[in-house]
């Protein structure tokens, strides 16, 4: 299983007026990116500091579990399509697990249904 690490700097998904924790943990190369709470428009600046805070250093691979996730606004949809797209940039390959139907259907409006 993941051990959860020291990712460095603020821990992630803490920031003001934030209402969505990004737990991260780590296993050699892989990362795991749990997401709990609320993705929106207030939490937003929150949620891409703690993702951005968790791609240092960038790993081999990233597994982004949503079943924490109560609500995603397009707000916290743009915030999430920004790591994924910076990861792919990367040459790292993303997955996206355990997404309710409704967020999955976001990501679809969005184009980004598939990664990596």
């Amino acid at each position: 299983m993941f051990d959860l690490t020291d990712v460095g700097g603020q821990p992630p998904g803490v920031g003001e007026g934030s209402d969505v924790d990004v737990a991260v943990m780590r296993r050699g190369d892989q990362l795991l990116v749990s997401l709990r709470g609320e993705a929106d428009a207030f939490s937003a600046a929150g949620l891409r500091d703690g993702l951005a805070t968790a791609f240092q250093p960038p790993p081999g691979s990233v597994v982004v579990d949503f079943a924490g996730l109560t609500f995603c606004d397009v707000s916290g949809m743009r915030a999430i399509r920004g790591f994924v797209d910076r990861a792919a940039d990367a040459g790292v390959h993303v997955e996206l697990r355990r997404m309710s139907a409704l967020t999955g259907r976001l990501f679809e409006m969005l184009g980004a249904e598939t990664f990596g």
